[in-house]
Order: structure tokens, then sequence, then C-alpha cells
């Protein structure tokens, strides 16, 4: 087999040998990029920044300053979702029960919120 990008033919020892440096190098970059993902989010939960998208977390909107803030109409809905399964009701037959009631999702269509 030969990857003619970086020239390396893997049936020579010497082919072996590099692809298995340049896959450690690869394996090393992933592993930091991981780590410094990993670190952002911590700091930023330190500082109490919001990391998730408030456009897909129901029930809450993003206030002025960035902080989530709740958004009553569509915590009406997330409450009666945990009423509901605390009451037994699978997610299945929540999701049909709203789409009966036409209830509608965060982006206006009608759509399944479980």
């Amino acid at each position: 087999m030969f990857i003619e990008k970086e020239n390396i033919n893997r049936l020579d020892s010497k082919g072996e040998v590099l692809l298995t440096i340049l896959s450690s190098l690869a394996q090393d970059e992933s592993r930091s990029i991981s780590e410094n993902s990993t670190w952002g989010i911590r700091r930023k939960f330190e500082q109490r920044k919001v990391v998730v998208n408030p456009k897909k977390f129901l029930g809450y909107d993003k206030g002025e300053e960035g902080n989530l803030i709740i958004d009553e109409k569509q915590a009406k809905i997330v409450r009666r979702i945990y009423k509901d399964y605390l009451d037994g009701k699978d997610s299945n037959r929540i999701a049909r029960e709203f789409e009966g009631e036409g209830v509608k999702g965060w982006n206006g269509k009608k759509e399944s919120i479980c």
C-alpha cells in the first residue's frame, strides 16, 4: 500500500516506522486539542459564564449580560414535561399529547419537543 500525499510505502519498513510516528503525532495533537477545549469549558464554568445555546435549550433565553433567564411561556412546557414523566408517561406519549394539542417547539414549527 502506498500513501501518495506523504510518499509513504507501507510495505517498506521505513514507511511503517514513518507511519507510526505520524499517527503518534496526530494522536498527541488530538489529545492536546481535547485538553484545551476541556480547560476552556472549565474556566467558563468557574467564571459562571453560560456555555449552552439557549436557542436549543427549551425554557431559557439569554439576558442582556449573557446570563440565562427563564422564558415563562416555554418553562410551562418544560414543567409539564417533567410532571407528566413523573406521573409515569413515557416520552413518546408526552410528545403525542403535545402534538395533539398543537403545542409548538421553540422554532415556531409544530414538532415533537421531547
